[in-house]
């Protein structure tokens, strides 16, 4: 099976990280994230999903894209959380030259913002640049 692993970086100083592995399973793409550093209580949802047609910098930029491939929500526990989603592409198609980022921020509110008070933690590019570097067979 093919994959890549992104680092994902923190954003807006929330001091959060994580790991995201794309694994081409045959029947779509396996997305295993695992967060660290989640400020928040146990029992948090934190939402997730990869964005299409901006880069990192333009979401933190707040000139995001919209949410292409939903995830599974992450469940702060101990300040970690991880999750893990099939989404119905191929990772080479994922990492083709459309830019892409992985996005996973606190639930938004009921008028669809996120609280000022939840920073949007984690960030990362899967098609912002090659992923060979980082990809295994």
């Amino acid at each position: 099976m093919n994959s890549t692993t992104l680092q994902l970086t923190p954003s807006r100083d929330s001091g959060t990280s994580a790991t995201a592995v794309l694994t081409d399973t045959g029947y779509g793409v396996e997305v295993q994230l695992d967060v660290q550093g989640l400020p928040s209580a146990d029992g948090t949802e934190r939402i997730a999903h990869i964005h299409e047609g901006a880069t990192c910098a333009d979401g933190r930029a707040g000139n995001g894209a919209p949410e292409e491939f939903p995830l599974t929500s992450i469940i702060s526990q101990g300040g970690a959380g991880s999750s893990t989603s099939v989404i119905d592409d191929s990772l080479a198609e994922l990492t083709a030259e459309v830019p892409r980022y992985v996005n996973v921020h606190a639930k938004a509110a009921r008028d669809g913002s996120v609280p000022p008070a939840s920073p949007v933690p984690t960030s990362s590019c899967p098609a912002c640049g090659p992923p060979a570097a980082s990809s295994r067979r």
